[in-house]
């Protein structure tokens, strides 16, 4: 009954294993993306990564479900609410999680559901994904500014700038430019 919601394992369509859950976004966790997350790739894969390939035998509460295999009890979306409109992809799935578990729900892997994901399907690929990175980063602002108020917010937009203008001046290329331009918007 403290179940909210659930989600098993999902494999691409060779059936190898691909993200299937998450950790909820923190301040710490985008710190860590400006290359704390190469110099402590353990710690970072098995407490801050936003998504991973999580392979238990047994049961497991989890932060949140990937949106592809998210099963949800009517009765708690009752009281919390659907996905949240303003996310366009990406980041949707564990904002309706942390809801589900603010309502004191948990979220659990299910190791006996297995299930197929054509993975990256929704999004036109390119040479740099910048794309589907700029989505990402959109989305985490998105989440940032719901959950953890404007400070936060501003911490995160200086990460990006200084992420984004790293890139430009080693690169030259003006499409980091113009993609950071759309992040600050949020």
């Amino acid at each position: 009954k403290q179940v909210g919601a659930c989600g098993g394992s999902l494999f691409d369509k060779d059936l190898k294993p691909v993200d299937n859950v998450g950790n909820f976004a923190t301040p710490l966790r985008s710190f860590f993306k400006i290359g704390l997350n190469k110099i402590f790739k353990r710690y970072y894969e098995k407490y801050l990564s936003a998504s991973k390939v999580f392979t238990s035998e047994y049961p497991a509460e989890v932060d949140y479900i990937s949106g592809a295999d998210l099963f949800l009890r009517k009765s708690v979306l009752d009281k919390v609410g659907l996905y949240d409109e303003q996310f366009f992809m990406y980041g949707e799935e564990a904002d309706l999680c942390y809801r589900i578990k603010q309502q004191g729900y948990n979220i659990r892997y299910v190791p006996q559901a297995k299930i197929i994901h054509l993975v990256g399907q929704s999004i036109k690929k390119n040479k740099k994904n910048i794309e589907k990175i700029k989505i990402h980063n959109i989305s985490e602002l998105l989440y940032f500014k719901k959950h953890f108020g404007e400070p936060n917010v501003l911490f995160l937009k200086v990460l990006f700038t200084l992420k984004y203008l790293y890139k430009y001046l080693f690169s030259f290329d003006s499409v980091y430019l113009s993609t950071l331009s759309d992040i600050l918007r949020v």
